[in-house]
């Protein structure tokens, strides 16, 4: 039944896409965004069981940055079902948040580009590190997050064991540069199965179903005692080490203790 569900919306998702890229149309851009919200909704609710906890500590504004561990391709659709309703979708779209995934993971043909980009993701490339490279990320962080929401994971990459690794500098320079309305930290736990890192580094339809787990969403964090009048990059970095570790405590302090 889930595998029916999911061809059928399949095809219309695809019909939609072609739309978009035959005629620029946000009509098209719209129904995609509502089909893929149901396709998401029957991939983690029907097909596995993954629980959502405090969905109302989510607010009902935008310039909210949402600080994610990273388990699987598709997260960000998880995050998703978790952090908008289908109100939202169908009459909120700035509050959907912004993702930045890898270029070369979702980006590498025509279909997916304009895919990827009608679900309001912006693609990156994290080969190198280059402080100019770290900036211009964390001012395209920025500039979203004025009046829009943003999903950052804030390991970088996907866990390769299970267990939450380090905050990266870009998350933290973020939380001191934008001074976000609101920070929410966000845990995900037992979804590795759905989509396993096996299956590789590029978006693909093997997806798994029969599984449990759940996403757990914390309270807004209070971090204004970083929050810089005046960004100085040299400032900030010098704070960054503390705030990276803040951050990844208060993801994983979320883990129930059953």
């Amino acid at each position: 039944m889930v595998y029916l569900v999911l061809s059928i919306l399949l095809l219309i998702i695809i019909v939609m896409v072609s739309l978009i890229f035959l005629i620029p149309n946000p009509v098209a851009v719209y129904l995609l965004r509502v089909c893929v919200y149901i396709a998401t909704y029957f991939i983690f609710k029907v097909g596995n069981r993954i629980k959502i906890i405090g969905r109302e500590n989510v607010p009902k504004e935008t310039g909210v940055l949402f600080l994610v561990n990273h388990q699987t391709l598709i997260d960000s659709l998880l995050l998703a079902i978790g952090t908008i309703n289908f109100w939202d979708i169908l009459f909120h779209p700035k509050r959907i948040a912004h993702n930045f995934p890898e270029a070369k993971n979702f980006y590498y043909n025509g279909f997916l580009r304009i895919f990827f980009k009608a679900l309001k993701t912006v693609p990156i490339s994290r080969s190198g590190v280059s402080r100019a490279k770290i900036e211009n990320q964390v001012n395209q962080f920025c500039n979203l997050l004025e009046d829009s929401n943003l999903v950052v994971f804030f390991e970088g990459t996907r866990t390769r064991d299970g267990r939450i690794n380090k905050c990266r500098i870009g998350p933290a320079l973020t939380v001191i540069k934008a001074r976000p309305r609101y920070i929410i930290p966000i845990l995900l736990e037992g979804i590795q199965p759905i989509m396993p890192i096996e299956y590789g580094s590029k978006i693909n339809l093997r997806i798994n179903v029969g599984h449990r787990g759940r996403m757990i969403i914390g309270r807004p964090l209070n971090l204004e005692e970083f929050y810089q009048a005046e960004y100085n990059w040299e400032t900030a970095t010098a704070q960054s080490g503390r705030l990276r570790q803040i951050i990844k405590e208060a993801v994983e302090n979320l883990k129930p203790s059953d």
